[in-house]
């Protein structure tokens, strides 16, 4: 990911395509412009990255890259010196976009932080923090353990779990509900 400067650009920025990329997808999201700089050093310095629907990208590159700083700013959680983002066709500065990132991308770190508690209570918690009743936790929660492929899983204590089970169990939580409905900006 990093340039022979240690500046990520677009060519540099480690985004792999191939076969199993569906290279016929529609284009999600667009930055434009986009530059962060930490303690004085230019970090990123990408001229256009796309995200596509239902298309593989794969992000390396050395430590201290800046692949965690262009995920964070991607979703919404951090913001870039300069960037336009243009999604379904409208461009709009980086505060008017970064709702709408929040609301539609999902950041999930490597190493997620989950309760002492079941798997099905870890899910239940997302939900009850979106202000959602009983009932609808009740009805969401065996679907997101489904999707999600841990059904097997839910009366066990997240701590106990392997680290891709863990990484499941917090994908099934941040995701499934957004997994169900149209993804768009």
């Amino acid at each position: 990911m990093r340039a022979g400067d240690g500046i990520v650009t677009e060519r540099a920025a480690g985004l792999l395509s191939g076969p199993w990329c569906n290279d016929i997808s529609k284009e999600i999201i667009r930055y434009n412009g986009l530059r962060k700089s930490l303690r004085g050093r230019l970090l990123l310095d990408i001229g256009s990255l796309a995200i596509h629907e239902q298309r593989c990208m794969a992000l390396s590159g050395r430590n201290g890259a800046g692949k965690s700083t262009l995920m964070r700013i991607i979703a919404g959680l951090e913001s870039p010196d300069s960037v336009t983002v243009t999604c379904e066709g409208i461009s709009m500065p980086w505060k008017r976009a970064c709702q709408k990132m929040r609301n539609h991308i999902i950041y999930l770190h490597q190493q997620p932080y989950l309760f002492d508690r079941s798997v099905t209570d870890n899910i239940a918690y997302g939900l009850r923090r979106q202000g959602l009743s009983v009932k609808e936790i009740s009805r969401k929660v065996p679907e997101a353990l489904d999707w999600a492929g841990i059904a097997h899983l839910q009366l066990r204590n997240a701590r106990e779990l392997s680290g891709s089970e863990r990484q499941r169990v917090a994908f099934a939580d941040a995701s499934h509900d957004q997994a169900t409905q149209a993804r768009r900006c």
